[in-house]
């Protein structure tokens, strides 16, 4: 391929998922595995509510094989992931503030996510998200984690 067309093939460098999450649950920023970011792109969650982007409307798209390969795609080109919050603390952050965090993020100076702290927040939203993908599919990869 030549020309303009040529550079809307390039793989990303990183992907950044945004979820909105008032609880405190969803840290400002965190880095995430493939699996992880699947995970959360076909869950859709935004502070309180599942709103995926397959529910938007009628597609001849399978959401969960689109996020299998996204998950295919994130490991196989080893491209990074993160997921930004952008109702951190019950507070919207700007426009401004998610290109700012993402820069930061992408600069690889992003802060390290709660890994590993499961406390009672964490632990409910977890729930809430296996909850409401078990109802839509009934088995998913391996991978696929919170």
């Amino acid at each position: 391929t030549k020309g303009p067309a040529k550079k809307l093939l390039k793989k990303p460098a990183s992907v950044i998922i945004a979820s909105a999450d008032s609880t405190g649950a969803i840290p400002l920023v965190s880095k995430l595995s493939p699996g992880q970011a699947a995970y959360h792109f076909l869950a859709g969650y935004q502070d309180g509510k599942f709103l995926p982007a397959f529910s938007r409307g009628p597609s001849p798209l399978d959401p969960l094989a689109l996020a299998i390969a996204l998950l295919s795609h994130l490991k196989n080109n080893e491209i990074s992931s993160f997921l930004i919050n952008v109702n951190s603390g019950g507070k919207h952050i700007t426009g401004e503030e998610i290109i700012r965090l993402a820069s930061v993020t992408l600069s690889d100076k992003a802060p390290e996510g709660k890994t590993g702290i499961v406390d009672s927040k964490v632990r409910d939203l977890k729930g809430k998200y296996r909850s409401f993908l078990s109802s839509k599919f009934q088995e998913l990869p391996e991978e696929f984690t919170f």
